[in-house]
């Protein structure tokens, strides 16, 4: 189970194939040779939570970066398009329940934070 995890983070974290608004657990599966329902079970009762949470939790990792360090001006709307969220509702539900803030809360914050440490 461990070995699974591992291979799941580093596909997750090298070729960030999330970024993708179609990616599956069945491009998953492919990508990792393993089993579309060992990964499901390893992925639900291991790491607690479902494939579309796995997804939407690095897809929220990447939108904080990029609203921290926002020196492209990306709109929110753009960074949920760039980090492969189809629905802006969906991304704000989701960057919510992670953060507890809204984008534009997280990224006023993260620029006053900014500003305080300049001074």
């Amino acid at each position: 189970t461990a070995e699974i995890i591992n291979k799941i983070q580093k596909i997750m974290e090298e070729q960030k194939p999330y970024l993708s608004k179609k990616y599956t657990i069945n491009d998953l599966s492919i990508e990792s040779g393993i089993k579309q329902h060992r990964l499901t079970n390893v992925i639900n009762d291991t790491m607690g939570t479902n494939f579309n949470g796995l997804v939407n939790n690095y897809r929220i990792k990447d939108a904080i970066s990029m609203l921290e360090d926002n020196k492209q001006n990306h709109t929110i709307d753009a960074i949920a398009d760039i980090i492969g969220f189809s629905s802006r509702s969906t991304f704000y539900a989701c960057f919510k329940r992670i953060t507890g803030l809204t984008p534009k809360d997280y990224m006023l914050r993260a620029k006053n934070n900014i500003q305080e440490a300049e001074t």
